[in-house]
């Protein structure tokens, strides 16, 4: 048998935040995910807590069998004289251990990258790369830098990508030339929903979930008990739940079910790549950047117009020339997903939906 027709194996890096979990339960519910991930699914849950598992192995009930989830990362890669180092977790040894067969691997990215960056630097050879066939990366860039208020000065855009968590990981991965065109990564400029997908940009979809958790379907409850949903500290006891026509109302603009679109749409495209229409290759760098307090922990933000220094001059310079330059490659250059059919993921994702009823609790 050829490494073509081996049978496909999915690996999921998650925060299982809201947007993820809304993708689990939703992914939970089609055939997509044997026909995309025959050789299973296997999730790494990254800085897990016992909420975080329990409602990924609840979500993925039906499909136990198939889908396994794995505590993941709890601190990011340290830089040293003689390279990265990183602490072993479960699902790193797992990624380790598979790196080693002979498979294939579909791979989504919706939270930090370092139990794969260091099973990568584990198996200490490159050809494990070639096991890896696509990596779907939630984040990107906007489409040009903003301009300052105060200053009038080109500014790079901050972007919503999992880099930040850990940097080193990321370009770690981002620099070798066998993923030049592996990675897609899922911007939000692919797409018409922003940074979150909400009651104004995804009516139909939220007053879906609304109408299944207030039937009382068991696994849509479990998914909105996370108040992550809920930003503005609204609460999702049944005692509340009559003030959710009002949210959908546009009552309170600020109110009511909200989950990041990168990840989600990253999910989505993943398991159905016949929704993007568009891709183009971007070169681009990771830049450290100072931010507003008002951006939380976003420390490292990626820009598609400023290149970052660190590949041009010193010792790093050696990895992009030379006996190396068939290895590596700086700036990075990857597949920017560009055009997304919002429309045939809203259907599908009410289809799916739709195949829960109020006999599941």
């Amino acid at each position: 048998m050829s490494r073509s027709e081996l049978p496909a194996m999915c690996i999921w890096i998650t925060n299982a935040e809201p947007a993820e979990t809304l993708s689990m339960a939703i992914l939970a519910k089609s055939d997509k995910l044997q026909e995309r991930c025959p050789a299973g699914l296997h999730a790494g849950v990254v800085y897990p807590n016992n909420d975080k598992l329990q409602r990924s192995k609840i979500l993925f009930q039906e499909v136990n069998d198939f889908v396994k989830i794995y505590p993941g990362a709890t601190s990011i890669l340290v830089k040293q004289e003689w390279g990265l180092k990183g602490e072993n977790t479960e699902f790193n040894d797992f990624l380790r251990e598979q790196l080693s067969k002979d498979l294939r691997m579909r791979m989504l990215i919706t939270a930090q990258c370092t139990d794969l960056a260091l099973a990568i630097i584990q198996s200490a050879n490159l050809t494990v790369l070639d096991k890896i066939d696509e990596i779907y990366w939630a984040g990107g860039f906007d489409e040009a830098p903003k301009t300052s208020s105060l200053l009038g000065a080109k500014i790079p855009s901050p972007v919503h990508n999992n880099s930040y968590r850990d940097t080193y990981a990321t370009r770690y991965i981002a620099q070798f030339k066998k993923l030049r065109h592996k990675i897609a990564i899922v911007s939000k400029t692919s797409y018409s929903f922003g940074e979150t997908m909400n009651i104004f940009n995804s009516r139909k979809v939220i007053n879906k979930l609304t109408y299944l958790n207030s039937v009382g379907v068991e696994k849509i409850n479990w998914l909105l008990r996370d108040k992550e949903f809920w930003p503005g500290n609204v609460a999702t006891e049944p005692r509340y739940m009559a003030e959710v026509p009002r949210f959908l109302e546009g009552v309170y603009s600020s109110s009511g079910i909200q989950v990041r679109s990168d990840a989600f749409v990253a999910a989505m495209v993943m398991f159905y790549p016949e929704f993007i229409h568009m891709r183009t290759l971007v070169k681009y760098s990771i830049v450290n950047t100072k931010t507003h307090p008002d951006m939380d922990f976003r420390r490292d933000l990626i820009s598609e117009r400023e290149l970052y220094a660190d590949c041009n001059a010193g010792p790093m310079n050696d990895l992009f020339s030379g006996k190396y330059a068939n290895f590596y490659q700086c700036p990075y250059e990857h597949t920017l997903v560009k055009t997304i059919d919002i429309q045939a993921i809203e259907n599908t994702v009410l289809s799916l939906l739709a195949k829960y009823n109020s006999r599941e609790r």
